[in-house]
């Protein structure tokens, strides 16, 4: 489906049209929905799907139940 997509794009055709073409063939959004012409434009001009390696965009351990260590006042001698 992307690459069907990304095809129709490149082509010229419009993501409006891509959008409805998608709908009237009954092909499930990412949330399993209909298809907007916003999706289409970020599933085609997204790092991922253009083939680029994604990593360190975050930062943080990513863990939610990690506790950091209490903040506490030294004092001064």
């Amino acid at each position: 489906m992307y690459q069907e997509a990304k095809d129709a794009a490149l082509t010229g055709v419009v993501l409006k049209k891509i959008e409805w073409d998608l709908n009237n063939r009954n092909i499930p959004g990412p949330t399993g929905g209909i298809w907007h012409e916003n999706t289409i434009r970020r599933m085609l001009i997204s790092e991922t799907g253009l083939g680029h390696i994604t990593t360190n965009k975050t930062q943080g351990s990513g863990h939610k139940q990690k506790k950091a260590k209490p903040f506490k006042n030294i004092p001064k001698e």
